[in-house]
């Protein structure tokens, strides 16, 4: 939580100086806001094991306090920021100093709404987004639900999980895959909640890779315990379905198994549909061996405006892309979330992706 630590009294300390140096202010009250900007900063340190023991059943209550506050103080940077270019600019066109700026408590105000939304919008089951693919290798349709970056850790509502299962079981599906980024806490404190996922159902089968958060939460616990649950792990491997093959990678940037993407598809034969799932998105150039690839990770950026460093550092952020090699990739934002349970202007979402034959004059 150090990082955390450090980004909120990074954006505390950001908006001190805009709010307070340049303001009337006395010793006094310059003192109180500083005191306010390094215990903001102090906060994520106390999110420890040690403080969850002492806490018990209020720990969630905290962990999701803290993150609101943060966030609240990103949206009013972001708010902040917005309105001084609007200010700038009015001054350039219309040559005037005299252009009243918005009060800070109606930008605080417009920030603690935006928050609440937010945190509406993280906290409910997502919404059902479909995605048709077509294939002249597809030779019956098939409905494959893709449940990626769930982040399943002891501060999550049960309720969330339930909600999800629900949906999942009434779309009755045909495949069901788990992108990464599933378990993000120890087995121990997160059991009776991924139980849950033994209920989802699926007539040919249930899949998964790991995510970079399985990697940091103990990466053979997690791959053994959703074994246990009936899931097949895909690593570096794949199964065939029918006319279909799916294959599942190790996550590109964390996973202790090195990338043998040579061995992912060699027992596919030339005329099944080929799909990939990496939790990480990525494409490999000429050598995409797959038509269509399943990822997650960005999150869709989660929380505006951290979109453009999602879409930054990823090259992806959501949605379906054309790749080489004739490949697609479709990027799912989501159905859980790192952090605070919180999404704003990135909806989580339960992604079905449903395969269709190619019909005769259909050139897609």
């Amino acid at each position: 939580m150090i990082f955390t630590s450090i980004f909120g009294g990074l954006i505390s300390l950001i908006l001190y100086i805009r709010y307070a140096c340049f303001r009337k202010l006395t010793i006094r009250w310059r003192i109180l806001l500083f005191l306010g900007v390094l215990i903001i900063g102090a906060l994520p340190l106390l999110m420890t094991e040690r403080v969850a023991l002492l806490m018990g059943k209020c720990y969630p209550f905290y962990v999701h306090t803290v993150y609101f506050i943060l966030i609240t103080l990103v949206m009013l940077l972001t708010l902040t920021i917005i309105t001084d270019i609007i200010w700038g600019i009015g001054i350039l066109i219309l040559k005037s100093k005299m252009i009243p700026l918005p009060s800070v408590f109606v930008l605080i105000g417009l920030a603690f709404i935006l928050s609440g939304w937010s945190l509406y919008e993280g906290m409910k089951v997502p919404a059902v987004k479909t995605v048709t693919i077509t294939s002249d290798k597809i030779t019956k349709p098939t409905t494959l639900v893709f449940l990626s970056d769930l982040h399943i850790h002891r501060t999550l509502n049960p309720r969330k999980i339930e909600g999800i299962i629900e949906q999942v079981n009434a779309l009755q599906p045909d495949i069901v895959i788990l992108g990464g980024d599933t378990i993000d806490d120890s087995i121990q404190k997160t059991q009776d909640i991924a139980d849950k996922l033994k209920k989802i159902q699926a007539s040919q089968g249930r899949f998964f890779v790991a995510g970079n958060h399985e990697f940091y939460r103990g990466f053979q616990a997690s791959v053994n315990y959703l074994k246990s649950l009936g899931y097949t792990f895909l690593e570096n491997s794949g199964e065939s379905i029918g006319n279909l093959y799916i294959a599942g990678i190790p996550d590109l940037r964390h996973s202790p198994t090195p990338l043998r993407l040579s061995d992912t598809f060699k027992n596919a034969l030339p005329t099944q549909f080929r799909i990939l799932v990496s939790h990480t998105p990525a494409d490999f150039g000429v050598k995409n061996p797959f038509d269509l690839a399943l990822s997650g990770h960005t999150h869709g950026g989660q929380i505006f405006p951290f979109h453009f460093l999602a879409k930054n550092y990823n090259g992806f952020l959501n949605g379906l892309y054309k790749l080489q090699n004739n490949a697609k990739l479709y990027v799912s934002r989501g159905s859980g979330q790192w952090g605070p349970q919180m999404r704003f202007l990135a909806p989580s979402e339960i992604t079905v992706i449903q395969l269709q034959p190619q019909q005769k004059g259909d050139s897609k």
